[in-house]
């Protein structure tokens, strides 16, 4: 966990937290919602992390976004920045070793595993 959202909003506190304690407001009112498989988000996934670090380590810097902004909400704020590169990571990435990058000038999009993202990103700085 963080240590900041720890001393906010109580230790391993998400967004989830609050959806699992919704209660019906109305009939008809599904709640509380439930993700597919209880695969709830988390904050903590270390594997997101460690690449976040990785990449850091090389020179980037990174936005870990987790606000659940819409992608293209993500994409126009990297276009206003001048940010060159957009990555998504979700579960799916992480566990099938396949991430998708966007590079912002070429506005091309390109999957490499983990390996081959950061020998891209050395060769096109």
């Amino acid at each position: 966990s963080f240590k900041e959202n720890d001393e906010w909003w109580g230790k391993g506190f998400t967004e989830w937290t609050n959806v699992k304690n919704a209660k019906p407001l109305f009939k008809g009112h599904y709640q509380p919602r439930i993700p597919l498989n209880k695969n709830y988000y988390n904050l903590t996934n270390v594997d997101t992390l460690k690449l976040a670090t990785v990449l850091r380590e090389n020179g980037y810097r990174i936005l870990i976004e987790m606000n659940k902004k819409k992608i293209a909400k993500c994409f126009e704020y990297a276009d206003r920045e001048n940010i060159p590169y957009v990555m998504i990571i979700g579960l799916n990435e992480v566990e099938n070793n396949c991430f998708k990058i966007k590079d912002m000038k070429r506005k091309e999009e390109y999957s490499f595993s983990r390996e081959e993202l950061i020998k891209y990103l050395n060769n096109n700085k």
